[in-house]
């Protein structure tokens, strides 16, 4: 028996007299795509995640640049009160064939959003009724000033912080099985999830009920990259996230950062996010869990944690990590290059156990410096 057998309603009033509604069930891509712009809150997206919650619509078939050099259109677009996008495409149980594609086809649409470097102005001119924010602050009143808002939405865009959103009558165990798959903890912040909505017609009213089809678990900086017209999703390396082996409690970048500049008020929250990008530019993994960021190189070692006000490393557990031939002079190149960038009052390295701290100015005034450093030491330790 299948596990979402549906019987017919019946309607039971007070008295306990029960009568059989004449309903009619509607299949339509078309009125779900209708219906669900004006409707947003029958998307359970709150279950998904809450930071996707309290949904404006933006626009429809918005064109986007596909891997295949083409254009490809998203169904609906939708933007939640955080500044994130909700990315939704609707298909039907009739069309197997294009449920399928339409997995493929929406993290084409995210990965190239964020490729081709969408940003507020972009989903302005795509809601082209007025202003975006405006409306949004008519909406929802306790939506955070224009700029702090306009700064969210662009940092989401830049870490590919989307809900993905497959909508559709019935979806299929073998689409499931594959978007299973693709929700496995890789690297980019992108949730993807499937939602049955049945719609049935009432006389004049619509009797309509959404249901989640698998539960979703964060993709955490999934790495996205096309190769021969395909997306390419990478995972990290387990060594490089020593942090999420202690503990399945989970805390996004956003929290992180927000912790970190509450106990460091002398460095600007856009300062911790440039010297994230920045290491991420030149290779380097940047990785969040529990109440430390990692960085280290994919794959190879994990260098550093961040908590919530300090920065340090181990000598004694990277030693044990290094890998390959001349892991001495690896592990001496390192130290001797993390000298300048130790806070005072430290004496390296007498104990090779201790944690050592880095002064948190790597982050701002002295960024530069450090990243050039970062490079080396990834050339020397990968050599």
């Amino acid at each position: 028996m299948s596990e979402r057998a549906v019987k017919s309603p019946v309607f039971v009033d007070k008295h306990g007299k029960t009568t059989s509604p004449e309903i009619k069930r509607i299949e339509s891509e078309k009125w779900l795509q209708k219906f669900l712009p004006t409707c947003p809150d029958i998307l359970p997206v709150s279950d998904i995640d809450p930071n996707y919650a309290d949904l404006m619509y933006v626009c429809s078939e918005a064109s986007t640049k596909t891997s295949k050099k083409g254009t490809g259109h998203v169904d609906i677009i939708f933007i939640s009160k955080s500044g994130r996008l909700v990315l939704v495409e609707t298909k039907l149980h009739r069309n197997p064939e294009s449920c399928h594609e339409v997995l493929g086809q929406i993290l084409d649409y995210a990965a190239n959003i964020r490729a081709s470097g969408w940003d507020y102005s972009t989903l302005n001119d795509l809601y082209g009724k007025s202003d975006l924010y405006t409306d949004m602050k008519k909406k929802f009143k306790d939506l955070p000033d224009k700029e702090t808002f306009i700064d969210a939405v662009h940092r989401h865009i830049r870490h590919a912080e989307f809900l993905m959103l497959i909508v559709g009558d019935t979806i299929r165990p073998t689409v499931e099985n594959i978007a299973a798959f693709v929700n496995s903890p890789i690297d980019m912040k992108y949730k993807l999830a499937l939602c049955e909505i049945k719609t049935y017609a009432l006389g004049d009213k619509f009797l309509v009920i959404p249901q989640l089809t698998m539960n979703t678990k964060h993709i955490e900086r999934a790495v996205i990259t096309i190769k021969n017209d395909n997306i390419v999703c990478s995972a990290p390396d387990a060594d490089t996230e020593p942090s999420a082996k202690r503990t399945n409690d989970y805390i996004s970048e956003e929290e992180f950062v927000n912790k970190f500049v509450a106990k460091n008020s002398n460095i600007p929250e856009a300062s911790v996010y440039d010297f994230f990008n920045d290491l991420r530019n030149i290779g380097m993994s940047v990785t969040t869990a529990t109440k430390h960021v990692g960085i280290g190189i994919p794959k190879v070692i994990s260098l550093f944690e961040i908590s919530d006000d300090n920065i340090w490393f181990v000598p004694s557990a990277i030693s044990k990590r290094l890998k390959g031939t001349n892991k001495s002079a690896k592990l001496s190149y390192f130290l001797e290059s993390m000298k300048p960038f130790l806070t005072s009052g430290q004496t390296p390295y007498v104990e090779m156990r201790k944690f050592y701290k880095l002064n948190t100015n790597i982050m701002t005034t002295n960024r530069k410096s450090f990243v050039n450093t970062m490079v080396k030491i990834k050339e020397i330790i990968q050599d």
